[in-house]
C-alpha cells in the first residue's frame, strides 16, 4: 500500500511500509471513504492498535481469531464493547485475551482513546518477546 504522504525517501517510509498491511482500516470503519494518507504525526487510538497488534500475530500465525461465541464470552464484560463495529469485535477479543491491549479502569476498552507512539512502541515490543516474533523487517 502507498501512501500519499510518505515517500520512499522519508526516515518513516520503512514503518509505514511494514505496518501498512495490519492497519486494516475497514475493520473499525466498514464501508467508509479511507484516506490515502499514514498520517504519521497522527496518534492512534487504542482500537486502531489493537486492531494492528492482532493482524500483525496472524500474520505472523501466532493466533487466530476467536469466533462469535468466544468473542461474545471475552467481551462479555466489557462495559463499552457494543460499541464496536461488529468487524472489530474479534479483532478487540484477540487483543484482550492475548494481552496486546488491557482494559482501563471500569472494565473498559476506551477504543477512541489516544494509543501514543510510545504505548505502541511498548506493546509491540511485548507481544513480539511473548510470541517470540521477528526483529521488524524479517520473517
Amino acid at each position: 500500500m502507498q501512501f500519499a504522504d510518505v515517500h520512499p525517501g522519508d526516515a518513516i517510509y520503512p514503518a509505514a511500509e511494514a505496518l501498512a498491511p495490519h492497519l486494516r482500516r475497514s475493520v473499525l470503519c466498514a464501508g467508509c471513504v479511507l484516506s490515502a494518507n499514514f498520517s504519521p504525526a497522527k496518534v492512534l487510538n487504542r482500537a486502531q492498535a489493537g486492531v494492528a497488534l492482532v493482524s500483525i500475530l496472524i500474520s505472523n500465525q501466532k493466533i487466530i481469531l476467536p469466533n462469535a461465541a468466544e468473542t461474545n464470552q471475552i467481551l462479555a464484560n466489557v462495559k463499552d464493547a457494543r460499541e464496536l463495529p461488529a468487524m472489530a469485535r474479534p479483532f478487540m477479543a484477540a487483543a484482550i485475551v492475548n494481552g496486546a491491549l488491557t482494559l482501563e479502569s471500569g472494565n473498559l476498552l476506551d477504543g477512541k482513546a489516544p494509543f501514543t507512539h510510545t504505548h505502541m512502541e511498548t506493546a509491540f515490543a511485548e507481544i513480539q518477546k511473548r510470541f517470540n516474533l521477528p526483529p521488524a523487517g524479517q520473517r
